[in-house]
């Protein structure tokens, strides 16, 4: 899993994909969380409601971004 994603655009689809792919059944929330440290491995991320894994998702690609720590996002799952 990336240590950071940036939010732009990052909502309740990308979020149900981390879900997914940590193994849980139901969908998450996305929620700025700001304040990371390390690389920022994506940005600009967009899935599709059927994608069950981030690779499958566009991106910037990976660890290519244009933004800082203070646009983290983190992902709750239920």
């Amino acid at each position: 899993m990336p240590d950071a994603c940036s939010d732009d655009g990052f909502g309740s689809t990308e979020a149900a994909v981390v879900c997914r792919q940590l193994g849980y059944m139901a969908g998450g929330t996305a929620y700025r969380h700001g304040g990371g440290t390390g690389l920022i491995l994506l940005d600009n991320v967009s899935c599709n409601a059927i994608s069950t894994r981030l690779v499958q998702c566009s991106s910037n690609g990976w660890a290519i971004n244009d933004c800082t720590h203070a646009k983290d996002v983190g992902v709750k799952c239920t």
